[in-house]
């Protein structure tokens, strides 16, 4: 917390209210062992992260803003991958509180090796990928009008995580998250979608 608050402190006074852009990634490692996985996403990952992207979020310039997250296409295959009870409850979560919840039931259940059984798909990288377009999603709709919240793929791409073997540049994978970010004023949409290559790609 203090750490947001100095953050915070250090970038209202530099930046006033012409902030106009954030870029965020929420996720953990790679899709390994679920329960070291679970187990580390509980406590550093994206329970922790929400709170400073909920610290920025007034500091953003009010009618041009722009926020992206870089989430994943492992996160629309995970919801596509769980049980329709836990789609429901994805797609239905309408507040933070709603997520954390989602998130403990994931990890309580890969502890006890029983996610699949409740509906979870085994990769934690998917699963923190998966709320984190949620999130988004809530974000954009409490935004003002003029700030512009979604989340996008870059694709497979070529850098130490995959180590080396993507088919697509560093450039070529953020392209969508600089287009989005720097969206001309008076833009309305896309708001609130997950894209690739600027198409969108949410789930159902």
């Amino acid at each position: 917390r203090r750490s947001r608050q100095t953050i915070g402190r250090r970038v209202r006074l530099r930046y006033r209210d012409t902030l106009a852009a954030l870029a965020q990634r929420l996720d953990c490692g790679r899709p390994m062992r679920v329960l070291f996985e679970a187990t580390r996403w509980r406590s550093t990952r994206f329970k922790l992260s929400l709170p400073w992207q909920d610290a920025l979020m007034p500091l953003l310039n009010k009618t041009y803003g722009r926020v992206v997250f870089v989430a994943s296409g492992s996160g629309t295959a995970a919801f596509d991958g769980s049980s329709a009870a836990i789609r429901k409850k994805v797609r239905e979560a309408k507040t933070r509180d709603a997520l954390h919840a989602i998130a403990d039931a994931f990890v309580q259940s890969a502890e006890a090796g029983s996610h699949e059984q409740a509906g979870f798909p085994s990769s934690c990288y998917g699963v923190s990928k998966m709320l984190t377009i949620r999130y988004s999603q809530l974000l954009a709709e409490e935004a003002p009008e003029g700030v512009l919240v979604n989340s996008m793929c870059p694709g497979w791409v070529a850098t130490d995580m995959t180590r080396g073997q993507g088919d697509r540049t560093p450039a070529e994978g953020a392209a969508t998250a600089v287009e989005l970010a720097t969206l001309p004023d008076g833009t309305v949409e896309p708001r609130g979608a997950m894209l690739r290559d600027m198409q969108e790609v949410g789930w159902e």
